[in-house]
Parts: structure tokens; sequence; C-alpha cells
């Protein structure tokens, strides 16, 4: 034999409580995502910071595909010296 046990919270309970949960969870995403999106919005990459994260992911893929790896190096080298 198997019994269920349902709870349910007062309809004139639910809305005003789940909308106030809601509002506090876009606040505190807000809150959370401010100092990021002003970080991404500051100034634009150089040349020089742009080859490095190319070289970077260069640096990633050495030991799977040199072949690619070094094409990207090449890359980075030819984006930074333009």
């Amino acid at each position: 034999m198997s019994s269920v046990l349902a709870h349910t919270t007062h309809p004139s309970l639910a809305g005003p409580i789940a909308a106030w949960f809601h509002a506090g969870l876009q606040r505190a995403r807000a809150l959370w995502n401010a100092p990021l999106l002003a970080a991404a919005q500051r100034r634009p990459l150089t040349r020089f910071e742009e080859a490095e994260q190319v070289r970077a992911m260069a640096m990633d893929l050495v030991d799977s595909d040199p072949a690619f790896a070094q094409d990207l190096f090449a890359a980075a080298d030819r984006h930074e010296l333009e």
C-alpha cells in the first residue's frame, strides 16, 4: 500500500510569494552581472592582446593538433604586425 501526501499553498499566498522571490532573483542577477558587463565594455582590445588570446588558444591545441596550432601562431604574428 502506498500513500501520497500533497501539500499546496493557499492560492492567495502563492502568487505574491512567487513574485517576490522572482523579483529578488532578478535583482541578484543584475547585481552579479553589473561588474562583468562594466568590465566587458571598458575598452577594445589592442592588437597585441588579441594576438595573445590566439596564442593561448594555440598553446591549448599544441598536443592535439600541432599543425593547426602552428597556423594559429603564424596568424597571431601576422595580426600583431599589421
